[in-house]
C-alpha cells in the first residue's frame, strides 16, 4: 500500500501507470465483446464509444476547476478516442498496438 507523500511526489507516473492499466482493461474487455458480437458490424462499439464520451464529459465536467477545463476534456476525450480506435483497427486490420514496456 502507499502513503499519502509517495502518491503526492510520483503523482504523474501514478497516473500514468493507472491510464495505462484502464486503456488494457478497455481493450481486454473491447476485444472479448468483438468474440461474441463479432465484427461484420461494428456499431456496437460505436454505441459503447458514445456511451464512454458522454460518461467523460458529464464526469470532467463537474470535478475540475472551469480554468482547466477545456484542457482536461479535449485530453481525456482524444485519449478515449485513441483507445477506441487503436481497437477498431486491431478488429478490422489485424495490426495490435502495445504500449511501451516502460515509462521513461
Amino acid at each position: 500500500m502507499t502513503n499519502n507523500s509517495e502518491v503526492r511526489d510520483d503523482g504523474e507516473r501514478f497516473l500514468g501507470v493507472a491510464l495505462i492499466a484502464y486503456n488494457d482493461a478497455l481493450t481486454a474487455a473491447l476485444m472479448a465483446l468483438a468474440e461474441i458480437k463479432g465484427v461484420e458490424d461494428l456499431s456496437w462499439i460505436d454505441e459503447i464509444q458514445e456511451a464512454s464520451l458522454r460518461a467523460v464529459r458529464s464526469t470532467i465536467s463537474g470535478s475540475i476547476p472551469p480554468g482547466a477545463e477545456d484542457g482536461a476534456m479535449n485530453f481525456s476525450i482524444n485519449v478515449l478516442d485513441a483507445a477506441f480506435t487503436s481497437v477498431r483497427v486491431e478488429l478490422t486490420e489485424g495490426v495490435t498496438f502495445s504500449p511501451p514496456k516502460q515509462l521513461p
